[in-house]
């Protein structure tokens, strides 16, 4: 039986040591990689907050012409998220993995927060163009709160899927009046059509007269179910041309999306209203706004959470749809208050104005 010779074995310990040093150069290498290549994620992150009754960059974040307005104490703290990753901009392996370790953080498939095949320019253009139609909601909304209705016309844009009143509507028709039962209302205001139909079931029969091509024309159209609010919708999509009876801008650079719109509308209230709605308080929330006051759930709302706490807000204001978010959420020391509309959000704000918190409603457990 042959065997190693003690000088064989003297030779083969390099070999080992060898091999195992290429194995971890391999190893090491293959990690590398990994931290290096975009990877197909998004990290969520606590964005900075901004106070609507205040400045940003030396300009008033709201300004109203046209109407009195009165001083504003306080804060009224819109918020926002950090995004990383998604078109043209991916994270690496380590970014990832560093944000992880961050319980204020979230990681997302990118397909989950972006259309497959966007571009970085069309994101880009769609957040500026949701937070065009915040703030004109919000106009709208604060208006219609103190009794004060913005006429205007509302043309069609174009359809949801699998509308049923594809058939019967054109875009380009302009909404002239609708009727239900014996009654007609002219839609010329800029809630009107919304304020019938948030009374109206889906799957109900209207006549809706339109103006086509300088023509006025009588369709029937069918409802369908409104899955943010009350009553139903038509399934279309709509250009408003609003005659505002008060001059309102809202100026704030680089924050784009929906989700200011109640905040916008909470700061408009609070400068054309007398006395202080906050009462002095630091108030953060979030939640979009349509122009009949329904307040619709967001995303990112765990982070922005966290966001207004850092900044120094006491309480909180969600959508009400967005409870289910905070189950299980590890959330700062900040009292979370959940909202369905404008008015119960105004009327949240009067009550910590008035240090009456003990009642306001509050996400379930479960």
């Amino acid at each position: 039986m042959a065997r190693n010779s003690p000088s064989s074995k003297r030779r083969s310990a390099p070999y080992r040591i060898l091999g195992l040093l290429l194995i971890a150069i391999s190893v090491v290498g293959l990690m590398s990689i990994a931290f290096v290549i975009p990877m197909p994620y998004v990290i969520e992150s606590p964005g900075p907050t901004f106070n609507v009754l205040g400045k940003v960059d030396n300009h008033q974040v709201i300004t109203i012409k046209k109407a009195k307005t009165y001083p504003a104490e306080g804060s009224l703290r819109m918020v926002t998220v950090s995004l990383r990753g998604g078109p043209e901009s991916h994270i690496s392996g380590i970014e990832l993995l560093v944000a992880a370790l961050d319980k204020r953080n979230e990681v997302l498939p990118e397909e989950q927060v972006y259309p497959k095949g966007i571009t970085r320019e069309e994101v880009t253009e769609r957040s500026n163009s949701q937070m065009t139609s915040a703030q004109q909601n919000a106009e709208v909304a604060a208006l219609a709160e103190q009794g004060i209705e913005v006429p205007g016309t509302q043309t069609i844009s174009g359809f949801v899927d699998d509308s049923p009143n594809i058939d019967a509507l054109q875009v380009g028709d302009q909404l002239v009046s609708i009727k239900h039962g014996d009654e007609t209302i002219q839609l010329d205001t800029a809630t009107a059509i919304f304020q019938v139909l948030r009374q109206i079931p889906a799957g109900s029969t209207l006549e809706l007269t339109v103006l086509r091509s300088g023509t006025e024309k009588t369709v029937k159209v069918t409802t369908v179910a409104n899955q943010e609010g009350a009553g139903s919708l038509l399934g279309i999509y709509l250009n408003m041309r609003l005659q505002m009876p008060v001059d309102i801008n809202i100026s704030l650079e680089d924050v784009g999306g929906p989700s200011a719109g109640m905040m916008f509308a909470l700061g408009i209230l609070d400068l054309m209203t007398p006395g202080d709605l906050t009462g002095g308080a630091d108030i953060a929330g979030t939640g979009t706004i349509s122009v009949t006051g329904e307040v619709g759930a967001i995303s990112g709302v765990v982070q922005k959470i966290h966001g207004a706490a850092g900044d120094g807000a006491d309480f909180f204001l969600i959508p009400q749809d967005n409870c289910r978010q905070m189950r299980g959420a590890k959330l700062p020391d900040i009292r979370v208050v959940p909202v369905r509309d404008l008015r119960q959000a105004r009327d949240i704000v009067t009550k910590i104005s008035n240090g009456k918190t003990g009642g306001m409603p509050s996400c379930p457990a479960r």
